[in-house]
């Protein structure tokens, strides 16, 4: 087991030979899991028969010790866990399922973001906008499309108006995330389906990884764009700073990610976009 509550502020262990999350606090438990099955993530594959392993990976949502029921009940904010194998989705890099978020109000057309911490392994975050995720996909423009790649104890903001998709860039290791979101609105995964997943797949070929484009978009897709994260203290986020604890003590500095309209300065500033 490998003891995860220095880099996650939580008394939790994570075995990666079973891919199980536990409590090592006694009379503490972890919620339930969700999982995401393989007939679920095969719709938005390159290789839709490819070969699959079950669960394809669980979802720990709304974790929070005794006494901090409130941060979700009073301001809106859960804090979930989810758990990733490695191994490749037959030419595809392994994946999740990707989703976009809904827009906050209908006087703002901004949707809400959220912010994802490394726990164990590497993640590669891709990020899309596109002009209406309400569209057929085939006249779906798709207008921006960027890679972050991100470290245990890193922290990746999803900005508002973006989907994101997460991949583990590693096949022999599991990889773990956390997230603090909004409990205000539910994922919509169906635009992502629809599309047959996002505009560029990621594939594992000899020598590196290359990108394929998704023809289902209309075409030309956006040049991929790389950025990658940077610690910004005034919204919660430093490299090997816990973002459960830092949240607890000040939930306004997670303020963002139920109002990100006033704080777009600061979502942005976490991300530092290569030339």
């Amino acid at each position: 087991m490998t003891d995860l509550e220095p880099i996650c502020g939580l008394p939790i262990a994570f075995d990666p030979e079973t891919f199980a999350l536990k409590s090592t606090r006694d009379g503490w438990g972890l919620p339930q899991p969700g999982v995401r099955t393989a007939a679920e993530m095969r719709p938005i594959l390159l290789d839709p028969e490819a070969e699959i392993a079950e669960p394809v990976y669980w979802m720990y949502r709304d974790i929070c010790l005794p006494g901090h029921e409130h941060m979700r009940r009073k301001y809106g904010l859960r804090y979930d866990i989810s758990v990733f194998r490695g191994e490749p989705m037959g030419r595809e890099v392994y994946k999740t399922a990707g989703h976009y978020h809904p827009h906050i109000q209908w006087r703002y057309p901004i949707s809400y973001p959220e912010v994802y911490e490394v726990l164990y392994g590497e993640a590669v975050y891709l990020l899309q906008k596109v002009d209406d995720i309400y569209r057929d996909p085939y006249y779906v423009k798709v207008e921006d499309f960027i890679v972050v790649h991100a470290r245990a104890g890193q922290k990746v903001v999803m900005p508002p108006n973006y989907g994101h998709v997460t991949l583990n860039p590693n096949p022999d290791s599991p990889m773990v995330m956390s997230n603090w979101v909004s409990d205000w609105f539910r994922s919509t995964y169906e635009a992502v389906v629809q599309a047959r997943g996002f505009a560029y797949y990621c594939v594992n070929e000899r020598g590196g990884r290359s990108w394929i484009p998704n023809t289902t978009y209309r075409q030309p897709l956006p040049a991929i764009r790389q950025a990658r994260t940077c610690d910004a203290p005034d919204i919660g986020l430093v490299a090997g700073q816990p973002m459960y604890p830092v949240a607890i003590e000040d939930p306004a500095k997670f303020e963002y990610v139920c109002r990100p309209q006033e704080y777009l300065a600061e979502i942005w500033g976490s991300l530092e976009l290569q030339v």
